[in-house]
């Protein structure tokens, strides 16, 4: 058996609205003597977040963006391709409904890494966000939406708590998440993968 941590680093960069983001998951593979990485997935994107200000209506901003995302390998094992998406963000009470969809960005067919990736990840996705006194618990839902045996989605559930205070990490939190189905990461994205993890998260 193999045993996989993931980090993930995430920045924003200001002034407001933020403009510029950059998202990093990193696999560490810890059960083989030099612990290698897996595998890394860069996630640069530009985006404009537009506030909603309608009197009592649920829909508080959208978002539009340009995401690139790679895994910075080559041959066989290289991954990458470019979005653009549309992002709504919706409140109910203390609940965010948060639905996106997105188009992928056409590749020359010899360019193309992963030329099915779509048949995994489909064209959007949805997430249900809690936060509740010091805890937020997320739930990020994923289909293709083909109604046959080519059926493929994933489910993923994030849970940040307050750390034990004699840890005193400011601004740090406990992380626990579930995963299950396709495209966790780039390398790996045809195939079916349950896991579950446990950390620290420095932001939320």
């Amino acid at each position: 058996m193999t045993l996989i941590f993931c980090s993930t680093f995430k920045l924003s960069l200001s002034p407001d609205p933020n403009f510029f983001a950059y998202t990093q998951k990193s696999y560490w593979q810890t059960s083989r003597e030099s612990a290698p990485f897996r595998e890394s997935n860069y996630q640069p994107e530009v985006f404009l977040t537009f506030p909603y200000k309608k009197e009592n209506s649920s829909l508080k901003a959208y978002k539009v963006s340009l995401l690139h995302e790679s895994n910075g390998q080559d041959g066989e094992k290289s991954r990458s391709w470019n979005r653009l998406y549309l992002e709504s963000f919706f409140q109910f009470s203390n609940l965010f409904v948060i639905p996106r969809v997105w188009y992928r960005i056409p590749e020359q067919e010899r360019n193309d890494d992963n030329k099915d990736i779509q048949k995994y990840l489909g064209y959007g996705d949805l997430t249900l966000f809690y936060p509740y006194k010091k805890h937020t618990f997320e739930l990020k839902l994923r289909n293709n939406l083909r109604l046959s045996e080519d059926n493929k989605g994933a489910v993923e559930f994030n849970w940040t708590f307050p750390l034990p205070s004699f840890l005193n990490l400011p601004n740090s939190f406990g992380y626990f998440q579930v995963f299950s189905g396709y495209a966790d990461s780039l390398i790996d994205y045809d195939e079916d993968i349950n896991k579950i993890g446990i950390g620290i998260a420095f932001s939320r």
